[in-house]
């Protein structure tokens, strides 16, 4: 019998302490660096990764990214000992669930050739989030999962001056207790300009992709991604930091050469240009409490 294990999040391991060995009925040398010892823990996905005969995960360039000592969650080693049997198979969505011809969820449907029905589901979608309705200012949406992992302090940090350079800001997710506190507090302080739910909603997901002007994805690390694809199908400009899948999926524009379909760097700083995280990424046990990763 042969063997593929995926990784779409090398964040999320399944780590246990070692008292619990017993209950996998497991020979005692199993326990071991070379299995599934994992500094003196139990490493459920790390006994995935040596003994299958393959290893995939959700892009290229993710393949690569964890395989270094920044986004390897300490099993860069053993990554790197297994390289020649690991493949990254870039991630998809099924667009029969996400077009903006189709969409049940959205306010007006619409396609390459009737681009300007857009501007009813921003409509409906700023009178939603109860921000100041209004056909010219630029929308910036945010799909996430309120996590560290997704670059929010980022954005807390930027807020401020969007709002005063003009823009909007439309967000969904749930996750971190403290970030969906901090995005309660910014929309309260900036009425009628953020508009946030915290909550995780599927229909909500469909009208900020079709509603807003730019998609924002400032991920440390991001395996794959699925809203920036969305956006690209909806006609919403990704904003992303190029690791990962991002990377993978969405290419820089260029105004030169009139090429390109995003706004993309590695590298941000408070004044605007990117940067990666100085942050050793350390695993965890699980997603978030409704499960999702």
């Amino acid at each position: 019998m042969k063997t593929v294990i995926t990784i779409h999040n090398l964040g999320y391991q399944g780590i246990f302490w070692h008292l619990d060995w017993h209950l996998l009925d497991l020979d005692e040398s199993l326990f071991s660096p070379r299995h599934l010892e994992f500094y003196g823990m139990i490493n459920f996905l790390k006994g995935g990764i040596v003994h299958a005969d393959e290893i995939t995960t959700v892009s290229p360039t993710y393949a690569e990214e964890i395989k270094t000592p920044e986004q390897g969650f300490r099993l860069d080693g053993v990554l790197s000992e297994r390289a020649a049997h690991l493949t990254g198979i870039l991630n998809g969505v099924d667009y029969r669930t996400w077009s903006p011809e189709t969409d049940p969820f959205i306010a007006g449907n619409y396609g390459p050739s009737e681009v300007g029905r857009k501007q009813r589901c921003k409509s409906d979608l700023q009178t939603l989030l109860r921000l100041d309705e209004d056909p010219d200012v630029p929308v910036i949406g945010v799909v996430t999962r309120l996590s560290a992992q997704k670059g929010l302090d980022l954005l807390l940090a930027a807020a401020g001056e969007l709002v005063q350079r003009g823009c909007q800001l439309a967000m969904v997710g749930s996750g971190d207790r403290t970030l969906q506190d901090a995005f309660a507090l910014l929309e309260a302080q900036y009425p009628g300009r953020i508009g946030v739910e915290i909550a995780f909603s599927d229909t909500l997901a469909h009208k900020i992709v079709a509603g807003s002007d730019f998609i924002l994805m400032p991920s440390r690390y991001e395996p794959g991604g699925l809203t920036q694809l969305y956006a690209l199908k909806y006609g919403t400009i990704p904003i992303v930091r190029a690791v990962g899948g991002l990377k993978d999926t969405v290419s820089e524009f260029l105004p030169e050469q009139g090429e390109g379909t995003d706004l993309s760097s590695t590298r941000m700083t408070q004044t605007g240009s990117w940067e990666p995280s100085p942050v050793r990424w350390l695993p965890t046990n699980g997603a978030d409490s409704n499960g999702r990763d």
